[in-house]
């Protein structure tokens, strides 16, 4: 496992080129004896070299040391997919599924790729080789696929090995390069439609694409613009959930009053936040009694008992809100190149691209406290009794069915201009680049309820909470309302070079050497409107944070062909951040041999790191209640620890500046056999992952100072809860936990991000593709792509104990749900004159979590297209994708949606057409 090291030293920096010679001069010396006899062998052309994806080193397209998966242009225009997201979200390589543009959650419109499974902030997203900024909308901790381009896009490179050495923090679980378009020539016409079977997801999208050419230059220029309808939760069965299930006679007859129903209220879709006492759970005895006066429908769902046998007052909430956002995308892309002489030009690339996006959920649930007045206003008129004493203070939780559904609405834009010098002096080829890359986010939202004005209207009984749509509450309801907002900016801007050249010889041929410098300066914000930021928003929060960084880098790498079939390569990268992530030095090793023309081998080994997101050091604090067992407390005042009651303690979380990088160690074995038409590769991969950053749990933390892991610091401080006196005991680089100085009573606790687990990742993946060509059939082509997680577990700081099973990735957290261990595709393409046929499988394996009583079957989607190239240089795609018209895998009653949305699309079965014009 990679240690810290001392980074300090100035003379490392300034002995990082000497290191890579130093380590290779031996193979130097060797290439020197054999001068003579390699003086006439036959030169690589330099028009067959090329940059490939985890290097730097420009060689000739030859399967490489790393593995890397390839998606073409062609493969994206056989597969329908019509996004950046579409394309990615669906390959092998995303097994454990990512973020998808759900409606009503903070990413709004945002998808993500999560390569392996590690992360989508431990993937790394370039632009054409250089680092894409993290959508300050995901609040800092990924990149927005949704607002790249398709258009604009020529192939998409994955490298499924940990990259840091050469690229920097986020590589730990691999890099996704998106290479834009560069040659074209003519002018092309694209237009495309998705019609799914069911309600929702409409699509459009169009294309206009010109390119041209001189003799010192060429251009490209691309416009294009996609839409896509939301889905309404309505929309379908699974989330639109039921009105419940009768409850029967004696199902639960501990009931204060029979219930008419009960409901699974994650399956159901129904939410306890309709008009339910709190903590002794009730129903309002009018709960079935409240109508809209409109339309002399009921408004709230129940009475119900629900799975954990308690009875609510709930609310539908499916019946308004939606799954799926609408998306409204236009972008314009610009590349131009112009030859300043035979050795030298410069490039020009400009994105500019803006997505509309909206989404809805229901109206704002919140809880209302109730003084004796209200309580005896409850009651009033009703033949009922509260099983508990009138004086005791209770809460409702209630749903503000007046104030209207909660609209979302966001304007994202990405714009980025890259000036490029590029060319070659001599044996040396080099770039200069100076790139401005910045995402804007503003949101704006209603309509939600301002707390404290709503608690003034409720005691003083202008608000009958009771019954919202009564037209008595319109005047309390108008003064009550707020809209809230947030403004994000992410502002990246790099200065870059390297120059590449050959330069000695071994016996397998010319070392080639790379050495470069990276300079980055990052800006970030996620302003939310005050209301929100303090919390005095029901059915509203928000964080707000900002930050900024600079980075330093150097890096170097080497490529020695050892022999004529085997080759070893080194990278050394020193990055130096001007903030708590400090100064890291990341080192990779790879071996490539291969034995005969069929059968390659090749090693990989390398340490990467992830600095902390800016969100994560810079975050402000909130306010939440944990509840947890003291016993740190019980065993000062000599309460056995069988006895020792759980407690509710303020807890706030945030932003550390002082958080470490996550740091990693991984390798890669694989083989790769071409033989004949068959080509196959193999991949075994590992990933050892420390110093993971996550919020600890408060439990956890007080289990540390239990066990004397914990420091004293001192310091009395007053809390932010109740301005109490307060000794503090730090655990942590980020938390602290603040206890009476006399009573050793627990008061309040400060759990910011923190290095908190380790984790370790293991799996193993799969490529075949099979060329048969046929004398008067066509040609056909078989591929399957299947990548298998073998180990996904974690250890949080205060567990003795791996916690094992594909889980959740987030800290300590890990056990929380599970995921499918397996993923795979398949694809059949024939190819006859003009004339193409593609079909498509798409499977995710089953799963489950005995511990949770819930499993989920395996899912299989078919995909099918037909291609026909039109002897007027037009082209025309049909086809259909999930053919069975299958739908998410939800298994049973307890299996939370929000982590099955990873997975799954919601579309259903979608007809597809597409017809590109070419002049």
């Amino acid at each position: 496992m990679k240690s810290r090291p001392c980074m300090q030293e100035p003379a490392l920096v300034a002995g990082l080129c000497a290191v890579l010679v130093g380590a290779l001069s031996v193979v130097t010396a060797v290439g020197a004896q054999q001068a003579d006899n390699d003086a006439e062998e036959k030169e690589v052309l330099e028009l067959g070299r090329q940059v490939v994806t985890g290097s730097r080193i420009r060689r000739i397209d030859v399967e490489e040391a790393r593995p890397v998966v390839v998606i073409t242009r062609e493969d994206m225009e056989l597969s329908g997919r019509e996004s950046v997201a579409d394309v990615l979200r669906n390959n092998p390589v995303n097994t454990l599924g990512s973020s998808r543009e759900r409606s009503g959650n903070a990413w709004i419109g945002q998808a993500t790729i999560s390569v392996h499974g590690i992360g989508a902030n431990r993937t790394l997203v370039l632009l054409d080789g250089r680092r894409m900024p993290r959508s300050p909308v995901t609040a800092n901790q990924a990149v927005d696929l949704n607002i790249i381009p398709l258009a604009a896009v020529e192939r998409v490179e994955i490298l499924t090995d940990s990259a840091s050495a050469i690229y920097g923090s986020d590589a730990i679980g691999g890099v996704v390069n998106i290479i834009l378009r560069k040659d074209y020539e003519g002018m092309e016409v694209q237009a495309s439609a998705d019609r799914p079977t069911r309600e929702g997801a409409d699509a459009e999208s169009g294309v206009l694409t010109l390119g041209g050419a001189t003799n010192r230059g060429r251009f490209l220029f691309s416009a294009d613009f996609r839409n896509k309808q939301h889905i309404a939760s309505a929309d379908r069965f699974y989330t639109l959930g039921t009105t419940g299930y009768e409850a029967g006679a004696a199902a639960y007859p501990n009931a204060p009053f029979p219930a008419t129903w009960y409901a699974w209220e994650y399956a159901d879709n129904v939410s306890s936040w309709g008009n339910t006492i709190w903590p002794h759970l009730l129903a309002t005895p009018n709960c079935e009694q409240v109508v809209d006066p409109a339309t002399g429908q009921r408004v709230l769902a129940g009475p119900y008992i629900a799975a954990n046998g308690e009875e609510h007052c709930g609310f539908h909430y499916a019946s308004s809100a939606w799954e799926t956002t609408d998306l409204d995308r236009a972008s314009v892309f610009l590349h131009a190149d112009y030859e300043l002489s035979p050795e030298h030009a410069l490039r020009l690339q400009s994105i500019f691209s803006t997505q509309d996006v909206h989404g809805r959920f229901a109206s704002p649930p919140g809880d209302i406290p109730l003084d004796e007045a209200a309580a005896a206003g409850l009651k009033r008129g009703f033949d009922f009794e509260v099983p508990y004493p009138e004086l005791l203070p209770y809460t409702l939780r209630h749903r503000f069915a007046g104030m209207g559904n909660r609209d979302f609405e966001a304007l994202l834009t990405l714009s980025e201009t890259a000036l490029l010098a590029y060319g070659s002096a001599g044996m040396f080829q080099y770039e200069l680049e100076a790139r401005h890359t910045r995402y804007d986010g503003r949101e704006d939202s209603c309509c939600f309820p301002k707390a404290f004005t709503t608690l003034e209207y409720v005691s003083q009984g202008l608000y009958n909470p009771f019954d919202p749509l009564h037209p008595g509450n319109a005047g309390a309801l108008a003064a009550i309302d707020a809209n809230s907002t947030r403004d994000s900016r992410a502002d990246f801007r790099s200065w870059s070079g390297n120059v590449s050249f050959d330069l000695f010889r071994a016996p397998g041929g010319r070392l080639g050497w790379a050495f470069g410098f990276d300079y980055f300066d990052e800006q970030y914000r996620d302003i939310y409107d005050p209301l929100s930021a303090g919390g005095d928003l029901l059915g509203r929060a928000g964080v707000s944070g900002r930050g900024e960084r600079r980075i330093r880098a150097l890096f170097g790498e080497a490529l020695a062909p050892l022999l004529p079939d085997l080759e070893l390569s080194a990278a050394l990268r020193w990055d130096q951040y001007d903030d708590s992530a400090g100064s890291e030095l990341s080192s990779y090793l790879s071996a490539r041999y291969q034995p005969t023309g069929w059968l390659l081998l090749r090693a990989s080994w390398g340490e990467g790191f992830r600095a902390g997101s800016m969100n994560n050091l810079y975050d402000g604090a909130s306010l939440w209640l944990q509840t947890g067992f003291d016993l740190v407390k019980c065993r000062r005042d000599g309460v056995a620890l069988s006895d020792c009651i759980e407690g509710e303690f303020p807890t706030y979380t945030g932003g550390n500046p002082a958080l470490r990088p996550e740091l990693s160690e991984s390798y890669n074995l694989g083989v790769v056999v071409a033989w004949n038409s068959l080509t196959a590769r193999a991949d075994f991969w590992n990933v050892d992952l420390e110093n993971g950053i996550g919020l600890p749990p408060l439990q956890g933390l007080i289990g540390l100072e239990f066990e004397g892991q914990c420091l004293g610091t001192g310091r009395i401080e007053n809390t932010r809860y109740s301005g109490t006196p307060a000794a503090v005991v730090q655990c942590g680089s980020g938390s602290f936990l603040k206890r009476d100085p006399v009573a050793g009573t627990l008061l309040e606790a400060d759990v910011f991000w923190d290095n908190t687990y380790r984790a370790q990742f293991r799996g193993f993946d799969l490529q075949l593709i099979y060329d048969l060509p046929t004398a008067g059939l066509g040609d056909f082509q078989f591929r399957a792509h299947a990548g298998t997680i073998l180990r996904l577990r974690t250890r949080s700081r205060t567990a003795v104990e791996w916690s094992s099973g594909l889980g959740a990735v987030s800290g300590a957290a890990a056990a929380a749900g599970a995921r499918p261990s397996d993923r795979s595709s398949m694809a059949i393409i024939w190819r006859y004159g003009d004339h193409t046929v593609s079909s498509y499988i798409h499977y995710v394996g089953g799963f489950g979590l005995p511990e949770a009583e819930f499993s989920i079957s395996a899912h299989t989607e078919f995909d099918l297209f037909y291609q026909w190239s039109a002897p007027w240089d037009g082209l025309i795609t049909v086809g259909v994708k999930n053919l069975t018209d299958e739908d998410p895998e939800l298994g049973s009653f307890r299996t939370p949606l929000p982590q099955a949305y990873n997975l799954y699309g919601l579309d259903g079965r979608v007809l597809y057409a597409s017809y590109r014009q070419s002049f």
